[in-house]
């Protein structure tokens, strides 16, 4: 089913009692949507529209009246409805109404990451690989060490380094973007680091002393902006080195990844490994109340067969003895193995999509070719 942006906040805020602003559940609901690189790596649901561009970092998108959205095939995956039963749900005056957490079978904050700010604290966690986080996940269901796992952007044709770890195990990384040095006079910046939306880096080119003129493509979701320069200016550039010259690096760190546990507790982690170990065991928890409730709903359903003699009775008793000799971890397994096969689908699809849009000559903007660029 499909929803104008509107039209699912209001509704979301009726069904949930919200008490504040319903414009900000717009929002949530356009940045569950958006796509393009440095945003999600799961897109929760499907945009009907323009949801924004890496040119703004997503504010220029259309008006919330005029885009929709639906739910995602792989948030269903994802948010088994198994384990609805399970959750805990919060009371507004006697009505039962949204869940306090979602379980989610991987810890969608290290998919698409989270950024904030809180009452005395503020959080940064970078988005990681999710196939990374199943093949964890899958080395902890074997009794095996995790490996470490480095911030991943969907997308993303830079580069993701580490460059130090302190002695409480949090790292720094160096992202660097991409570039190519087409002759003497002219550089091509293929890759802008991760969160530098091209719109505040055609900012910086504007004023940057080093360029003659600049050119963009008229598509706004790609990067593939040349550089013009003065011989002398570009072995300015060169001495500078290209990457600081052009502002092509940027740095993240895991050093500020503050979460709330199931209880509402406030803690501080240092690796993503250290989320995921404390999410996994939670997850095995219900996991194994998901068997119980499976296993007590076949026993009533096939009490209810032999009563109406409507129930296929060695089906369920089939289906009853597979259960009971499956474990949490085969349970989990199953759902992994789903949820891997609907990112490899969205990737094959991703690649056998015809590209629609056609890399233009693009328009000259910014300083006039002619006019004589400055020396350093």
């Amino acid at each position: 089913m499909t929803f104008t942006v509107p039209h699912l906040s209001t509704s979301v805020a009726n069904d949930t009692c919200y008490h504040h602003n319903v414009d900000n559940l717009g929002k949530t609901a356009i940045s569950m949507a958006q796509g393009y690189v440095g945003s999600n790596n799961i897109t929760l649901l499907v945009p009907k529209g323009q949801f924004g561009t890496r040119w703004e970092g997503g504010k220029d998108g259309a008006s919330p009246t005029y885009i929709s959205v639906m739910l995602s095939q792989i948030t269903r995956v994802l948010f088994s409805e198994e384990d609805n039963i399970l959750l805990e749900y919060l009371n507004e005056c006697g009505r039962e109404i949204e869940p306090t957490w979602f379980m989610p079978i991987i810890p969608t904050v290290l998919v698409n990451g989270c950024e904030g700010v809180g009452s005395g604290f503020s959080t940064y966690i970078p988005n990681y690989n999710p196939t990374d986080i199943v093949a964890n996940i899958r080395r902890l269901l074997n009794g095996e060490t995790m490996v470490p796992m480095d911030p991943w952007y969907k997308g993303f044709k830079g580069k993701i380094e580490k460059t130090d770890t302190n002695e409480g195990g949090c790292s720094s990384y160096t992202v660097t973007g991409d570039y190519k040095k087409v002759n003497d006079t002219h550089i091509r910046i293929l890759e802008l680091p991760i969160k530098l939306w091209t719109s505040q880096y055609k900012k910086f080119l504007t004023s940057s002393p080093l360029l003659q003129s600049y050119r963009f493509p008229s598509d706004v979701k790609s990067v593939n902006i040349d550089l013009f320069l003065t011989k002398e200016n570009m072995e300015v550039a060169q001495k500078m080195g290209f990457l600081n010259a052009f502002k092509l690096t940027k740095k993240i760190s895991t050093r500020n990844m503050h979460l709330f546990d199931e209880k509402g507790v406030h803690k501080k982690y240092t690796t993503p490994e250290q989320i995921l170990e404390k999410f996994f065991h939670l997850r095995m928890e219900y996991y194994e109340r998901r068997k119980i409730n499976m296993l007590k709903n076949l026993q009533l359903e096939q009490l209810s067969g032999v009563v109406t003699g409507e129930m296929k009775i060695q089906e369920l008793d089939n289906a009853i003895v597979e259960l009971e000799a499956s474990t949490a971890s085969s349970l989990w397994l199953v759902e992994l193995d789903s949820l891997e096969r609907e990112l490899g689908e969205a990737e094959e699809k991703e690649v056998k999509a015809p590209r629609k849009q056609k890399q233009s000559e693009g328009v000259a903007i910014g300083m006039s070719p002619e006019k004589k660029a400055r020396k350093i």
